[in-house]
């Protein structure tokens, strides 16, 4: 067994503290304790023009389609909430953008 085991990484704490967690277990981890909460359903008929208006802070989570004519006739929407480590639940209808992660490739950036 020794000799099957020479010449290997020897254990590191981190990555052994780091290994089988899931997602939630690595933010804690890491101490990023942030947690989302769907509310209650909320149903919105489609518009004049067939459309489904959007819903800010929400996300579809149904969509119904009449047979008949195969167009949606109603969507089902949820409220979401954020929460960081112990702070208080904060709609993402009313959080603030915090900026683009992406980042525009130029010549300057090489």
């Amino acid at each position: 067994m020794l000799n099957a085991l020479a010449g290997k990484q020897p254990l590191n704490e981190t990555l052994t503290n780091l290994s089988g967690k899931d997602v939630a277990g690595l933010l804690r981890y890491l101490g990023m304790n942030i947690q989302l909460r769907m509310g209650p359903l909320w149903t919105v008929g489609v518009d004049a023009y067939g459309n489904i208006p959007q819903q800010n802070g929400m996300v579809m989570t149904a969509i119904y389609i009449d047979p008949d004519n195969n167009a949606a006739t109603e969507a089902t929407f949820q409220p979401i909430q954020v929460r960081f480590g112990d702070g208080d639940w904060q709609s993402l209808k009313t959080m603030q953008p915090v900026g683009n992660l992406k980042q525009e490739v130029t010549d300057d950036n090489f």
